[in-house]
C-alpha cells in the first residue's frame, strides 16, 4: 500500500512535470527618440559708432542636439571676402566697416564660421559667437545701411 501511494505521487510529479514542457523567454526592445532642438537670437538691428567698436552677440536660448549634430552660423551676405561690409547712403556714397570675430581682429568672411553650438552646450564652440565692427570713422554726413544675411545650419560632426 505504502509503495503504491509512493509510485502515485511520483507519477504525478512525472506527469505535472510534463504538462509545464520547456520555458521560452521573449524579449523586448524599449527605444525612444527625442529630435533635436534650438532657438537662436540674433539681434535684428546694429547701430554702429563714428569712434568706437560695436558688438553685436549671436546667442543660443535653447539647445538640445545629439551628439554627431552642431548648430553653425555664417554671415553668408553682405561681407566680402577681405572681411568688410558696405554701407550705402541714402542719396549716393558708400562707407567700409571691417568685421571681426575680436575686437581690431582679421575680417571675418562668408565662409567664417560666426558660432558652433553643440550638444546642451548655449555657449559658442568654435567662433566667439559675437561680431565686432570696427568704428565708421570720418564720413559725409546722412544715413548708411546696408543688411547682413545670416546662415544658420545643421551640421554632422
Amino acid at each position: 500500500k505504502k509503495m503504491k501511494k509512493l509510485m502515485t505521487g511520483v507519477l504525478a510529479l512525472a506527469i505535472a512535470g510534463a504538462m509545464m514542457g520547456p520555458v521560452n523567454a521573449e524579449s523586448t526592445s524599449v527605444t525612444y527618440n527625442q529630435s533635436s532642438s534650438y532657438e537662436i537670437t540674433i539681434p535684428a538691428s546694429v547701430v554702429l559708432n563714428k569712434d568706437t567698436v560695436v558688438t553685436q552677440t549671436i546667442s543660443m536660448k535653447s539647445i538640445n542636439m545629439t551628439p554627431t549634430e552642431k548648430i553653425i552660423v555664417k554671415v553668408t551676405n553682405g561681407v566680402d571676402n577681405s572681411g568688410y561690409i558696405t554701407l550705402n547712403r541714402t542719396g549716393g556714397g558708400t562707407a567700409k566697416v571691417r568685421v571681426s570675430l575680436s575686437q581690431n581682429g582679421a575680417g571675418i568672411t562668408p565662409t567664417t564660421i560666426v558660432a558652433d553650438f553643440r550638444n546642451q552646450i548655449t555657449t559658442s564652440q568654435t567662433g566667439t559667437g559675437t561680431l565686432y565692427y570696427s568704428a565708421v570713422g570720418s564720413v559725409n554726413s546722412g544715413s548708411y545701411s546696408t543688411t547682413l544675411t545670416f546662415t544658420v545650419s545643421k551640421a554632422t560632426i
